[in-house]
C-alpha cells in the first residue's frame, strides 16, 4: 500500500474515532519521511490544540511548589488517542519517543508502602519511574533530575500524574540540593536501593553520611521499631547480640533499647555496651536488681519506636526476615500488639498473632511464657492524645503507679493521672447495664471504662451501682440496705436537680432521678440520641417519644445542652424565662457572648432589682436566678468539693524528708488514725494524735475516703518503708 493510501486510510481511522489505530498509522509514515510537516499539523489540529487548555491547567495544578519550569519551556507534547494513553512528542529532537498508558485504577490497585525507599538519578522518563512509583515495596522515592528538568516537569501535563505517581516522591533539580536536604534532614530515611549512572557517587555519599549519623546525638522523631532487650547476668552473649544489630544498614528507622538490671556478673561487657557510640543505641542500668518485670518496663519506657519488639539477651533475631516483618507492621498499624513465635521463627509472617487494642492484647502480654517475638504498639498514647489517666486503687495500682510515672517523666509527656476508687467497677462490668451499653466489650473491658468515668462524672458513672457494693466506710453495712437505698435516692435526686445533666452523655441510668422523668422516658431519651445524633437545643427534646408537654415543662430545667446552638440552653434557667433573661443582658449593653464573664457580673450586679421586677413582671427569686446563672452558666454545687488528685510523677520514699509539705488522697480511716496515698508504693500513716489541734473522738470526725489533705512529713522508716505523717 502505497504512503498516500496509508496517509488516507488514517484519515479515515480518524474520522470513525479509531484514534488510536490512526496515530500509529500517521507516526509510522512520519518516521519514514512522508509528508512531514502535514502530519504534524494534522496531529496537533486534531488532537493537541483542542487539549491545550486543559494540558495548561493540569501542569498549572500539579507543578505547583513541585518544580520550577514554565509550561512553555517544556519538552514533550502529548497527543492523547483515550482518557488514559497519549503518544509523546519531543519537540527539542522533533521526534516521537513512545508513548504512555495512564491505567491508573489497575496499576494503583492493592498499593503498600514501607519505610524502605528508592533513589533515581539516571532518567527524566517517567514511564521509566512508574514501576518504581508503584512499587509496594518503597514508601519514598526520591528523583534527581539534574539535566533535562524540563523533559520530567512536561508530564505534569498530562492527568493525575501527581496524583496517582508522584504522592510518594520526592523531587531534587540536582545532586547538590538532595545531599544537603539528607544532611539537615536526619529524620528522613536514607534509600536503600540506587538506580543511577554512576551510581558509585550515591553510595558513597550514602555511607558516610549513615556514619555520621550514626555518631550524631539527635532527636528521634521517626524511629519506626525498636528492638528491646532486658538483660541480666549475660554480659558476654548480649554484646554479640547488639554488634549484630549495628550490623544493620538503619539508622533512624531503628533503635535498640538495653536495660541492665544491675548485673554482677560479666559487668566489662556491659561496660563495653555502655561506651558504643551509636546513636541507635539506647543503654540504661539499674544499680540492683529490680526484677524481671521491672526491667522490661524499663525497656518499654525508653523506646521511641512505633513498635517495639522485645528480644531476650540470649536471643539472636533472624535479621534476613526483618524487611518482610517491618512491612506488615506498615500493614497493621493500628494492632495494639503481636506475637511472632520465638526464637527461630521470629519474623515469619505465617506464623505472627495479631491482638487488637483490649484485654486479648493484655492477656497475651502477661501470660507469654516467651519474651522474644513479642510486638507492642507503642504509639497509643501520642496516637489518642490522652491528657488523664484514671487507675484503679486495687490490685496492682501501686505498680500500675509507679509505671505510669516513670513512663511520663522519660518519654517527656504531657499527661497527669489519678488514682480513683473501683468499688463495685466489677459489679457494673457484669451488670446489664453494662451489657446494654457496652455489648461487645468483655467485663474487664467494661470496668475499665466505669473507672475512667468516675474520673470524669462521679456521679454519672456511680448511680448505675448498687449502693451495697459501693465501700464508703467500715460501718456501712452495719446499715440496712433498704435505708441506704433511699438515702441514696435522695442525694442523688437532690443533686441532679441542683446541678441538671447534660442531656447529650448522660446514661439513662442518671436520667432517670430528673424530675418529671422516669425509667421508660429516659430510655427513649438515650434511643433518639443513638439514632439522631446529640440534641442541638432544648425544643428538640420536645421530639422524644413519651415525653409529653407536661413532663417537658418540668423537665427541661434541669437538662442542660452544653455546645447547643442556644447558650442558655446549657444554663439553669427556664425556656420560659429566656425573653426576660434576654431583656435583661439588653438592658445592661450585654449580648450572651458575655455569658460568664467578669464584664458581666460588673454589670448586671449593679443593676436596680426592684426596677428591673417591675419591668420584666418577674419575682424576686426568678431574677436571682437568672442573675446567678448568667454570671455562672455551668454553676454545680459539686465545685466546693475536692476534685481527684491528678499527678506527673512520684517521690521515691529515698527522696522524703522530714519537714516536707505533701498533697495526698485519703485511702482508709481506721480507729487509730488514717492512711494517705502520696505516690509510694505504701501509704503514710497520720496518727490520731497527729490530725488536730484539738482532741477529736474518731478520725471519722476530721476526714473520709478520698479526701485530698496537705501534710508533713515528720518521720521516714527505710528499713520498714514506713512514713510518718501530720496535718498539723
Amino acid at each position: 500500500m502505497e504512503q498516500k493510501e496509508l496517509f488516507k486510510e488514517a484519515i479515515e481511522l480518524f474520522e470513525a474515532g479509531e484514534y488510536d489505530k490512526s496515530v500509529q498509522n500517521l507516526i509510522g509514515l512520519y518516521e519514514h519521511g512522508y509528508e512531514k510537516e502535514q502530519i504534524l499539523n494534522f496531529l496537533y489540529q486534531a488532537f493537541v490544540e483542542p487539549n491545550i487548555e486543559e494540558f495548561k491547567k493540569n501542569y498549572q495544578t500539579q507543578a505547583d511548589g513541585l518544580i520550577d519550569v514554565e509550561y512553555e519551556a517544556t519538552q514533550l507534547d502529548f497527543i492523547p488517542v483515550s482518557d488514559q494513553k497519549f503518544y509523546i512528542w519531543y519537540k527539542e529532537e522533533q521526534r516521537f519517543v513512545g508513548n504512555i498508558d495512564l491505567n491508573v485504577e489497575a496499576q494503583i490497585e492493592d498499593r503498600q508502602r514501607d519505610f524502605q525507599s528508592l533513589l533515581i538519578a539516571q532518567t527524566c522518563d517517567i514511564r521509566e519511574m512508574i514501576p518504581f512509583l508503584l512499587n509496594k515495596q518503597y514508601n519514598t522515592v526520591y528523583i534527581v533530575l539534574n539535566k533535562n528538568k524540563e523533559i520530567f516537569a512536561s508530564f505534569l501535563k498530562l492527568p493525575k500524574i501527581r496524583e496517582y505517581f508522584l504522592e510518594n516522591a520526592i523531587i531534587f533539580e540536582n545532586t547538590k540540593i538532595m545531599q544537603l536536604f539528607f544532611e539537615e534532614y536526619s529524620e528522613f530515611y536514607i534509600p536503600r536501593s540506587i538506580i543511577a549512572k554512576d551510581s558509585q557517587e550515591y553510595v558513597t555519599f550514602f555511607k558516610d553520611l549513615h556514619k555520621r549519623r550514626l555518631l550524631k546525638k539527635r532527636e528521634k522523631n521517626n524511629v519506626f521499631l525498636t528492638i528491646g532487650i532486658p538483660s541480666y547476668n549475660r554480659g558476654k552473649i548480649l554484646l554479640e547480640n547488639v554488634k549484630q544489630l549495628l550490623n544493620l544498614e538503619y539508622d533512624a528507622e531503628i533503635e535498640i533499647v538495653v536495660s541492665n538490671n544491675g548485673s554482677k556478673i560479666e559487668a566489662d561487657y556491659y561496660d563495653q555496651i555502655s561506651k558504643i557510640n551509636d546513636s541507635r543505641l539506647v543503654y540504661t542500668s539499674f544499680e540492683a536488681n529490680q526484677g524481671y518485670a521491672s526491667n522490661v518496663l524499663n525497656v518499654m519506657t525508653h523506646a521511641s519506636g512505633h513498635f517495639l519488639v522485645m528480644c531476650s539477651d540470649e536471643d539472636f533475631l533472624v535479621l534476613d526476615k526483618l524487611s518482610g516483618f517491618i512491612q506488615f507492621l506498615f500493614e497493621n498499624l493500628q494492632m495494639a500488639m503481636s506475637y511472632t513465635g520465638g526464637y527461630g521463627s521470629n519474623f515469619e509472617n505465617g506464623t505472627i498473632q495479631m491482638y487488637p487494642a483490649g484485654i486479648q492484647a493484655i492477656e497475651c502480654a502477661v501470660n507469654s511464657n516467651y519474651l522474644t517475638g513479642l510486638v507492642f504498639n507503642n504509639s497509643i498514647i501520642s496516637k489518642y492524645k490522652i491528657e488523664i489517666i484514671a487507675i484503679g486503687n486495687g490490685t496492682a495500682s501501686r505498680e500500675s503507679e509507679a509505671f505510669i510515672a516513670k513512663l511520663i517523666q522519660e518519654h517527656h509527656l504531657n499527661v497527669e493521672f489519678a488514682i480513683i476508687s473501683e468499688a463495685g467497677a466489677s459489679v457494673y462490668s457484669a451488670s446489664q447495664i453494662a451489657k446494654e451499653e457496652f455489648p461487645d466489650y468483655h467485663v474487664e473491658e467494661r470496668s475499665a471504662v466505669s473507672i475512667a468515668r468516675r474520673l470524669q462524672d462521679p456521679l454519672a458513672e456511680l448511680v448505675k451501682i448498687e449502693p451495697k457494693a459501693i465501700s464508703v466506710g467500715q460501718y456501712q453495712h452495719d446499715i440496712p440496705e433498704k435505708d441506704l437505698e433511699e438515702q441514696l435516692d435522695f442525694v442523688v435526686e437532690k443533686t441532679v436537680n441542683n446541678v441538671g445533666v447534660d442531656i447529650n452523655t448522660a446514661s439513662k441510668s442518671l436520667l432517670k432521678y430528673v424530675s418529671g422523668l422516669n425509667a421508660g422516658v429516659a430510655q427513649q431519651i438515650v434511643l433518639y440520641r443513638n439514632e439522631f445524633g446529640k440534641f442541638n437545643n432544648r425544643q428538640e427534646i420536645k421530639k422524644v417519644k413519651k415525653l409529653g408537654e407536661k413532663t417537658y415543662t418540668q423537665a427541661i430545667g434541669f437538662l442542660r445542652i452544653l455546645d447547643g446552638n442556644q447558650p442558655l440552653d446549657a444554663t439553669a434557667i427556664h425556656p420560659e424565662n429566656y425573653q426576660q433573661a434576654l431583656a435583661l443582658l439588653q438592658s445592661c449593653h450585654l449580648s450572651l457572648n458575655d455569658l460568664g464573664t467578669d464584664a458581666l457580673k460588673e454589670k448586671i450586679l449593679k443593676i436596680n432589682k426592684k426596677e428591673v421586677i417591675e419591668t420584666l413582671k418577674i419575682d424576686q427569686y426568678t431574677l436571682d436566678d437568672i442573675i446567678d446563672c448568667l454570671i455562672k452558666p455551668n454553676r454545680s454545687i459539686r465545685d466546693q468539693y475536692q476534685t481527684p488528685l491528678l499527678k506527673k510523677d512520684i517521690l521515691h520514699i529515698e527522696d522524703l524528708k522530714p519537714g516536707m509539705v505533701l498533697e495526698g488522697t485519703v485511702r482508709n480511716v481506721v480507729d487509730f488514725g488514717a492512711f494517705i496515698d502520696i505516690g509510694l508504693k505504701n501509704d503514710g500513716l497520720v496518727h490520731i494524735s497527729k490530725m488536730s489541734k484539738q482532741r477529736i473522738k474518731h478520725p471519722l470526725d476530721v476526714l473520709s475516703i478520698g479526701d485530698i489533705v496537705e501534710v508533713n512529713v515528720i518521720d521516714v522508716d527505710l528499713k520498714k518503708n514506713r512514713v510518718s505523717l501530720s496535718m498539723i
